[in-house]
């Protein structure tokens, strides 16, 4: 092979390298996007089911205080239901 042939060769191979390492990010971020979103449709569920329990003024604060726990577990940090209410997300779905 001529030098310029090998030169292409390794050209190519690092720019193969690189698009297959962007397409596995790209992958690997819609997927988790996905899940995300699961876990939002179903702690918003689970709040809006709360909320149709709630009989009183002070049912309903409660459930304003309550923190919902997603499939994956949950974190230091995560909304209230009363935080997914005051942002309108619970008529939706």
């Amino acid at each position: 092979m001529r030098r310029g042939g090998s030169k292409l060769l390794v050209l190519l191979l690092v720019l193969t390298a690189v698009g297959i390492a962007i397409a596995t990010r790209v992958i690997a971020r819609g997927h988790d996007v996905q899940e995300m979103s699961a876990e939002l449709k179903s702690v918003l569920a689970e709040c809006r089911g709360k909320y149709q329990d709630a009989r009183s003024a002070a049912d309903s604060a409660r459930v304003d205080a309550w923190v919902p726990r997603p499939p994956s577990g949950g974190h230091s940090g995560d909304p209230s239901c009363g935080n997914y209410r005051r942002r309108s997300m619970l008529g939706r779905g």
